[in-house]
């Protein structure tokens, strides 16, 4: 069954959509997990940056970005997949990795039915995904592909529109201590890249943090 419920978050944060600005603030997040939770493979996050998808989020607080996470969608094959969500190290364990997920998973479109959302992500955080759901996919293999002696798996959702209401209710309970600015969930200004085209190449979840968010 899953979970959705929040926890309160530790400063008021800005949830917004990302800017080519913001391509230094995210690598420094990614930076500050290396040789903890995430391989030195911080090409890959530049080039997913660099490249079409259809929404990359940014989590800021006063101090700059803290956390940063995508998601793509591929409606003509009813999948969606996470790519590189990731929480400043400092903050791991403060409710935004939470947050991240919730994010993503409002922006996941199920108007004409199912989707099923995928990650790959260390093997270390599988608690804390299948709180939401989300259960070691039967394709999945396990693998150390991004090296840094880390071993992944690929997990899968079954996300529906109902799930999606309940996701909408969460995220609307940070109340005044989350700005939501961006279109696609409801806030003002930020308009979503379109992914036209764009290939279904798996990228890792990446997602580091404590077992308790």
């Amino acid at each position: 069954m899953a979970h959705f419920a929040t926890r309160p978050l530790p400063a008021r944060l800005v949830l917004r959509g990302y800017r080519e600005s913001d391509l230094s603030g995210c690598l420094a997040v990614y930076d500050s997990n290396l040789g903890h939770t995430l391989p030195d493979s911080r090409v890959l996050l530049e080039d997913h940056l660099r490249n079409p998808f259809l929404h990359y989020l940014v989590v800021e607080s006063e101090e700059g970005i803290v956390a940063c996470g995508g998601v793509d969608q591929w409606g003509d094959l009813a999948r969606a997949s996470f790519a590189f969500g990731m929480v400043e190290r400092r903050l791991h364990g403060r409710g935004i990795r939470t947050l991240l997920v919730l994010a993503r998973l409002a922006l996941v479109d199920c108007s004409d039915g199912e989707i099923t959302v995928f990650l790959t992500t260390a093997e270390r955080t599988e608690g804390f995904y299948r709180r939401f759901g989300f259960k070691v996919s039967d394709q999945s293999e396990f693998t150390n592909d991004y090296g840094g002696g880390l071993y992944y798996q690929t997990f899968e959702l079954f996300f529906t529109q109902e799930m999606r209401a309940e996701v909408g209710a969460s995220l609307r309970s940070y109340g005044p201590s989350l700005v939501i600015d961006y279109e696609s969930l409801g806030g003002p200004s930020r308009l979503a890249k379109t992914s036209a085209g764009a290939e279904a190449i798996p990228r890792p979840e990446l997602l580091p943090g404590s077992p308790h968010p």
